[in-house]
């Protein structure tokens, strides 16, 4: 039986900006490289700690805002693309559209309850969250 909330929900990411504590699939996850810039990572793939930002949080005016959040957050300088919300909406939709290529090529189209499928919704609800924000 489960005990705490964290429990049921399962592990929580806290938004950089706004301190929420969230689900991950709630979030944009973002990667530093060794060289410091910081990139998109819809694919949840790159190594690192990874770096966490409600969509919802909208993106400040200010990039130095930003700019600290992330620092703070890798612990360490980092270098953000000057169209850093341009870059994230455009590495979501080419994620996005390659995961529904993995769908249409395995053939899943009409089992929304197989896991790729299901990646690829919650995928689309945070790009449709983006989209309401760039």
């Amino acid at each position: 039986m489960p005990t705490s909330k964290a429990d049921v929900l399962g592990p929580a990411r806290r938004c950089i900006l706004s301190g929420e504590r969230r689900q991950p699939d709630e979030l944009i996850r973002f990667a530093v490289t060794a060289s410091g810039d910081v990139v998109p990572d819809p694919g949840r793939l790159l190594g690192g700690r990874g770096l966490w930002l409600a969509p919802q949080a909208g993106w400040p005016a200010d990039a130095a805002v930003l700019r600290k959040a992330f620092a703070r957050a890798a612990r360490r300088g980092v270098k953000l693309p000057a169209d850093l919300p341009a870059v994230t909406l455009a590495a979501h939709e080419a994620h996005c559209a390659e995961l529904a290529r993995r769908v249409a090529r395995a053939g899943l189209q009409e089992r929304p309850e197989a896991p790729l499928c299901r990646r690829l919704q919650r995928d689309l609800a945070c790009l449709a969250r983006l989209r309401g924000q760039a």
